[in-house]
């Protein structure tokens, strides 16, 4: 299993760009302030590469709601570190790990690169 820190991607489209950049099956961590963001795009683009997302944050409803409406599996948590232990779960060998949130960061970090500081030192300190 490999993890990915894209916690620069604020927005739909740099989420979709992110999940277009591998072909292994992919467990997403998304989730935050949505700024009003249509996330339909977001669930057409994750559909056939996303096996399972983890959501967080203000705006997670309607991310798992669009996600889930394309056949996407969602749990939904309350941390970046109750997420990240909820994508292991999940996830299969060979599977990619991609924090890529769609979202602004306000909600539960000081900013993106907080929040990419934190998935960081989680993953660090995976055994």
């Amino acid at each position: 299993m490999h993890y990915y820190n894209d916690s620069k991607g604020t927005n739909v489209a740099s989420t979709i760009k992110a999940l277009e950049s591998f072909s292994e099956r992919i467990v997403l961590i998304a989730g935050g302030l949505g700024k009003g963001q249509d996330f339909v795009p977001l669930a057409v683009a994750a559909h056939g590469r996303v096996g399972h997302a983890v959501i967080i944050g203000q705006d997670g409803p309607k991310i798992a709601a669009a996600l889930e409406a394309v056949g996407i599996p969602v749990t939904t948590s309350v941390s970046l570190e109750t997420a990240l232990h909820a994508a292991r779960v999940v996830s299969q060998p060979g599977d990619v790990v991609l924090l890529s949130p769609a979202c602004a960061s306000y909600d539960m970090f000081d900013n993106f690169e907080h929040r990419g500081d934190v998935f960081k030192g989680l993953v660090g300190g995976l055994a």
